[in-house]
C-alpha cells in the first residue's frame, strides 16, 4: 500500500493530528483488521466476555472516522461500572494489560516497574491511570502509528490568559513542555492537578513519573539539556551558568541507575523550590511513611532512643538510609513481618514509629515537620 507523507490538521473545537511517514510502507494488516481484534480483545481479555457485534462496529467506525483515537476508545469502554467491579488482583490486571496492549507476556523488569507504580491501589481511577501510561509506551504507540491510526484526539480548549494561570498551572504545564517536549493534554493536566492539590502525590512524584515515560526517553537529552529542563520545571527560569555547571558535574559522577532521580532531588532541595511549593500548597514528595503510637515494638531489643538535638541534625532531603547512618548505628531499625520499622523516642517521652517499605529508597521529608504535626 502506498502512503505519501501526510500531515492532517483539523482546526476548530477539536484538534486531531495524524502523521503517516514513509513513501512506501507495507502493512501486514489493515486498520479495520487491527481495530476489530483490539476491540474484541478489550472485552475478551479485560471483561472475559465477547463484545456484541453492533457495539464493536460502532467503536471501530468511531476510530476510523477519527471522531476518537484508539486511546479514547479504550478509556470510554473501560469507564463503566463493569470495569470498576472487576474482581482481579493487581498482578492479574498488569498481565492483562500486557496481553491487550503489547500482545505478549510481561517481562520481569516491566512487571516490577508497573507493580511499583500501582502499589496496593485497586481503585478504578488508579487502574485507568496505569493502563493509560502503559498505552503511551513506544511498543504500543509504534504499532498504532505504523498503521496510521489516530492515537488520541485532543480537545482544543480556550487558552487560559497567562495572568489567570496559577503557579501550580505553570508547574504542570512546564513539566509537559520541558520534559515531554509537548503541550499538555487536558486529561493529563487535570489528573496531575487533582493529584497535587489533594496531596495524593507530590511535585517530585510528577517529575519522576515523567522521566520514566518513553515519551521523555525518546528525546535523548544531553546531560546539559536535561539539567536545563529540570531548572525550567522546578524554578520556572533558566539555569544560571555556575549552577548549571555544578549540577552537570555532580550528575556525571553518579553512575547509578537512579542518577536522574537523585539529581532532581538534589536540585530541588533548595529554598527557592521549597518556598515555591509552599506557595502552591502542594507537598514535596509523597512518602511511604506512617506515624503512629502503639505497642508494636515494645519487645524489640534493638530499639534505642534519640533526643531532639540528634533529630534536629537530620536535614531535609536525607533518605531514610542516610538518617539511620547519621544516628550512628542501624540497631534502631527492626524488621517486623517484612516491614522496616524505626522507633524514635524524642525527649524521653514522645515515641515515633517510622514505617518504610524500603529503607534504602529515597524519601525526602523534613523531620521537624513530623514533630510539629504531632503537637
Amino acid at each position: 500500500m502506498k502512503k505519501n507523507n501526510i500531515k492532517k490538521i483539523i482546526f476548530g473545537s477539536l484538534l486531531s493530528i495524524s502523521i503517516c511517514l514513509g513513501s512506501a510502507v507495507s502493512f501486514a494488516q489493515t486498520k479495520e483488521d487491527y481495530l476489530d481484534k483490539f476491540v474484541g480483545n478489550i472485552y475478551g481479555i479485560i471483561f472475559n466476555r465477547e463484545a456484541d457485534e453492533e457495539g464493536k462496529n460502532y467503536w471501530i467506525n468511531q476510530v476510523l472516522d477519527e471522531n476518537i483515537g484508539v486511546l479514547d476508545l479504550l478509556n470510554q469502554i473501560l469507564d463503566q461500572p463493569e470495569f470498576e467491579e472487576l474482581n482481579i488482583s493487581n498482578e492479574e490486571f498488569i498481565n492483562k494489560n500486557y496481553e491487550l496492549l503489547l500482545n505478549r507476556e510481561a517481562d520481569q523488569e516491566g512487571f516490577e516497574y508497573w507493580s511499583g507504580i500501582l502499589g496496593d491501589n485497586t481503585s478504578k481511577n488508579e487502574r485507568l491511570s496505569l493502563i493509560n501510561e502503559m498505552a503511551h509506551s513506544e511498543e504500543f504507540m509504534g504499532e498504532i502509528n505504523n498503521l496510521g491510526i489516530l492515537f488520541k484526539k485532543y480537545k482544543q480548549e480556550p487558552t487560559v490568559e497567562p495572568e489567570k494561570r496559577s503557579d501550580l498551572d505553570e508547574f504542570i504545564s512546564d513539566a509537559y513542555t520541558y520534559l515531554l517536549g509537548r503541550d499538555y493534554d487536558y486529561e493529563g493536566f487535570n489528573y496531575w492537578k487533582n493529584q497535587l492539590t489533594s496531596q495524593s502525590k507530590g511535585a517530585i512524584d510528577l517529575i519522576n513519573e515523567f522521566i520514566k515515560l518513553d515519551e521523555f526517553k525518546s528525546r535523548n537529552l544531553s546531560d546539559r539539556q536535561f539539567i536545563s529542563e529540570i531548572y525550567q520545571v522546578l524554578f520556572n527560569r533558566e539555569a544560571d551558568s555556575d549552577g548549571l555547571n555544578y549540577w552537570i558535574s555532580l550528575y556525571q559522577k553518579d553512575k547509578t541507575s537512579q542518577r536522574m532521580v537523585n539529581i532532581v532531588l538534589n536540585i530541588a532541595d533548595n529554598t527557592e523550590f521549597l518556598d515555591r511549593i509552599k506557595g502552591m500548597n502542594i507537598i514535596f514528595k509523597k512518602i511511604d511513611l506512617n506515624l503512629f503510637y502503639s505497642e508494636l515494638l515494645t519487645k524489640q531489643n534493638k530499639i534505642r532512643a534519640i533526643n531532639s538535638s540528634q533529630l534536629s541534625e537530620i536535614k531535609q532531603g536525607m533518605t531514610f538510609f542516610d538518617i539511620i547512618v547519621k544516628l550512628g548505628r542501624t540497631r534502631n531499625v527492626s524488621n517486623v513481618e517484612g516491614v522496616n520499622v524505626a522507633k524514635y523516642i524524642v525527649d524521653g517521652s514522645k515515641e515515633f514509629y517510622f514505617i518504610f517499605s524500603d529503607p534504602s529508597a529515597i524519601y525526602k521529608f523534613n523531620p521537624m515537620d513530623i514533630l510539629n504535626s504531632q503537637n
